[in-house]
């Protein structure tokens, strides 16, 4: 039996964007609800990031979120608690064969723990790479700035 790996099947590139973007979907429920053990699998270890909570700082690895996303899982254990995220006009581009970029504006809606709605638009964009020998997609790098 050998141990070499499998050959990653090719895809065009309307598959690659569909595959592409179901990640963002699944990475972006994630956050929504709280889920780390998701978020680190879908996202690379070395992670790179300038978000607003950053301050203009560059985010390096995972750490960083991991409050953020602690918050977000106590807030999704209250009976009043929902959230989503709908990703609107995206862009996406494939990069080679092993990376891709999504530019989207991402419209947040969360009902808390207190029962109140809050609403959020960000404008995103991700940067993705293929992982291991099955070639999987995850997030290397992302920027993410409020819309005014």
């Amino acid at each position: 039996m050998s141990n070499a790996p499998t050959p990653r099947k090719h895809h065009t590139e309307k598959e690659e964007e569909e595959i592409v973007m179901s990640t963002l979907r699944r990475l972006l429920t994630a956050i929504d609800h709280g889920d780390y053990d998701t978020y680190c699998e879908l996202n690379d270890a070395a992670l790179t990031a300038f978000e607003p909570e950053a301050h203009g700082a560059l985010v390096e690895g995972l750490t960083f979120h991991k409050l953020y996303l602690s918050c977000a899982a106590r807030d999704s254990r209250s009976p009043t608690f929902c959230a989503q995220s709908t990703i609107a006009s995206p862009r996406f581009q494939l990069l080679g064969e092993n990376h891709a970029l999504v530019a989207y504006t991402r419209l947040s809606q969360r009902v808390g723990a207190d029962g109140v709605p809050h609403e959020n638009a960000t404008n995103e964009t991700r940067v993705f790479g293929r992982e291991g020998a099955n070639g999987e997609w995850i997030c290397l790098h992302f920027h993410r700035s409020p819309v005014s």
